[in-house]
């Protein structure tokens, strides 16, 4: 008798159920996968914010803890320099370095400047340089020659002097500034006059300063006749520092009487936002959001210096004074940061926008878990837009009014247009509120 045959393959239904296993095990893998890199990438965002955080606010900061008062001869300058809305901000603080310190007072006072430099194509970069505060060309000018390394030499006159701007990749951005012997108030606070210039170049990361100078040797120290002085040529470049890659913000709003008069009172209608970055009709914060650019700029509309270039003080018997602004009280320092990596938010915009400045809504692919809490922007191009409503792949926004809060053209931005598949940024939002004593 003879037996059945063996089998020799597999059933269609076993074929179809081990299928269904590969497939939903490769899933669950890829699923896993990817949810492992998502969180890799949260965290290491996260991880460099906060780290980046710590170093930019404690850096500026410490630079604020000396800041001159008015009452010291003190200055504070202020200028909106680019499409953007970003702020070019200046000021005096104490000598920072005792050591750099001449004996005429040299470096004694620092001018500190802080802005964004926005190069094509890259990471924005929030840029610091410190510069000497003499008031004096030829104390600026020894400040600089101290600052070369060359020591022994007391400045006695000069030919000329001038400042170039460099970009990072070391390419020429222009002269900033530059004078020849002449009026005081032609080479008074040189280092004030290039701070006012940096204002219309803030792609300058480095500063060369030029010049000709006369020197002589101190007194009693036995330079001897063949060693005496004579003339000498300047060159040194004084370069700015990276704070932070990745900011995409960077505004001062000031107060010119209190801290309390920054912040608007709340109203019955919740969808104003008490914040100092709405339009006040009462001045309470200068440098307003709207305004043209620095360059052609209208009356000063968006440029704020407590101690204007050809300003002379009261007492001088002139017939038209320029006038000076008062010292602010208080001022935040409004940053918006990414982590500066690659891991930072980025999203595509799936809708046309138009030139205008009236309410409307934009659609967006490629970022998840937009808040919509009041104050929330995003930025298209070198516009920021505030949204009051985030729905369905869509941004709501209104048109900007100190009733309703910002709109397009936020943080002293301008309106523009954006073409589909433009890039959407985001970032965190931080803020350094600092009273200054008068």
């Amino acid at each position: 008798m003879n037996g059945s045959p063996g089998r020799r393959g597999f059933t269609l239904i076993e074929i179809m159920v081990s299928l269904m296993i590969f497939v939903v095990v490769s899933g669950a893998m890829v699923g896993i996968m990817l949810m492992s890199s998502e969180l890799f990438r949260r965290g290491e965002f996260s991880r460099a914010a906060n780290d980046e955080v710590v170093a930019v606010l404690g850096a500026v900061s410490d630079d604020l803890n000396h800041l001159v008062p008015e009452t010291g001869d003190g200055w504070f300058f202020a200028g909106v320099p680019s499409a953007s809305g970003n702020t070019l901000v200046a000021y005096a603080t104490a000598g920072q370095n005792p050591d750099g310190i001449g004996a005429r007072g040299q470096n004694s006072r620092s001018l500190v400047g802080t802005w964004v430099e926005e190069p094509t194509g890259q990471e924005p970069r929030l840029r610091r340089i410190v510069l000497d505060d003499s008031r004096d060309v030829l104390d600026f000018i020894s400040s600089l020659v101290i600052s070369s390394g060359v020591g022994g030499q007391i400045v006695t006159g000069f030919d000329n002097l001038a400042a170039e701007g460099y970009d990072s990749d070391g390419n020429s951005t222009g002269q900033l500034a530059g004078c020849r012997p002449g009026p005081p108030r032609n080479t008074d606070w040189f280092g004030r006059i290039i701070m006012r210039a940096l204002a219309n170049q803030p792609s300058v990361a480095d500063i060369a300063f030029t010049g000709r100078y006369n020197w002589r040797v101190p007194t009693g120290t036995g330079g001897g006749s063949n060693n005496s002085g004579g003339t000498a040529d300047l060159s040194v470049v004084i370069p700015s520092s990276v704070l932070t890659q990745g900011c995409l913000h960077f505004s001062a709003w000031l107060a010119l009487n209190d801290i309390p008069g920054m912040q608007r009172p709340k109203t019955l209608d919740e969808r104003q936002q008490p914040d100092w970055e709405q339009l006040d009709a009462n001045g309470g914060t200068r440098l307003g959001p709207w305004g043209p650019a620095i360059n052609n700029g209208s009356d000063g509309a968006e440029v704020y210096d407590t101690r204007p270039q050809g300003w002379i003080p009261p007492t001088a018997n002139v017939a038209r004074a320029i006038p000076k602004p008062p010292f602010p009280s208080a001022i935040r320092l409004s940053f918006v940061l990414t982590g500066g990596g690659r891991f930072s938010p980025r999203g595509t915009l799936q809708s046309d926008l138009e030139n205008s400045a009236q309410a409307g809504d934009l659609r967006y692919t490629g970022i998840t878990g937009l808040p919509s809490l009041p104050g929330s922007m995003v930025r298209v191009g070198d516009e920021w837009i505030a949204y009051q409503r985030n729905a369905g792949g869509r941004l709501y926004f209104e048109t900007h009014s100190p009733e309703l809060g910002p709109g397009r053209g936020a943080r002293r931005s301008r309106v523009a247009a954006h073409a589909r598949g433009a890039t959407l940024r985001v970032g965190q939002s931080y803020s350094l509120v600092r009273a200054i004593p008068r």
